[in-house]
């Protein structure tokens, strides 16, 4: 299989909109101040790099990558016996009827472990991040305005935002810190927020639930299936925390 790297640019004097729309990808976004050019660079199996479109609409600048299309792979294991993999959808790969899931062996003998696709994003301080990330991970180092995370299986770092929102089914969501709102939702995985904002609200059905006050803020903590803790630290903030199954602390 061909690799290959595509890089994009956009001049600026303040601020990014920028929207990323994958269905497997890992990310990696960071910020730098006084930045008069936004990067992102692709990399990956040619077939996906080479058909990724850019966008420019309403104010927004906007990268796609291509769904899926299927990928065949022939290897040789010796001199003369060769097997070919059809990846049929995102992380799954059959290999002479034998089934892998994310590159981990569920049946048979041969494994596949598809290319990853690697995005890397560097925008100016204070931009937003709006990401549609079906499956993988989103990692966004730096300061930002808005960070709007909507995935099926991808999981999210933030470092700092004023405002969070995330949506996802499976995959863990940290935020470090936000200073005006997080509104965060998974269905399987963990929540951690190391700083809460004055409006936090965190929900997931399983898996545990983490939050520093850094105010008296109010604070929405919940999961069906898991602990719930928050941490005062010396503040007062108005709470509301629930769980099925597990304890609820308030630390």
């Amino acid at each position: 299989m061909s690799m290959s790297t595509r890089t994009f640019t956009r001049t600026n004097k303040g601020p990014v909109d920028f929207r990323l729309e994958a269905p497997s990808a890992q990310v990696n976004v960071s910020t730098s101040p006084n930045l008069t050019e936004a990067a992102v660079a692709i990399n990956g199996p040619a077939e996906v790099v080479d058909h990724v479109k850019e966008q420019s609409f309403g104010g927004s600048w906007i990268i796609k990558l291509p769904e899926d299309a299927g990928t065949t792979i022939v290897a040789r294991t010796g001199n003369s016996t060769s097997f070919s993999a059809t990846n049929v959808s995102s992380g799954t790969v059959i290999v002479g009827g034998n089934v892998t899931i994310n590159g981990r062996q569920v049946s048979g003998g041969t494994t596949i472990n598809p290319e990853p696709i690697i995005v890397t994003v560097v925008l100016p301080e204070g931009s937003d991040l709006r990401t549609r990330v079906k499956n993988g991970e989103v990692n966004a180092s730096g300061s930002y305005t808005v960070v709007d995370h909507q995935s099926s299986n991808a999981s999210l770092y933030v470092q700092s935002a004023h405002r969070v929102e995330a949506d996802t089914s499976n995959g863990n969501l940290v935020i470090a810190k936000a200073s005006e709102e997080v509104d965060v939702h998974t269905s399987n995985g963990k929540v951690r927020v190391g700083a809460s904002a004055p409006h936090t609200d965190v929900r997931t059905s399983n898996g545990s639930v983490e939050v520093d006050a850094a105010g008296d803020h109010q604070i929405s903590a919940r999961t069906s299936n898991g602990s719930v803790t928050v941490y005062r630290n010396g503040h007062n903030p108005i709470l509301q925390t629930r769980t099925s199954n597990g304890q609820e602390r308030v630390l």
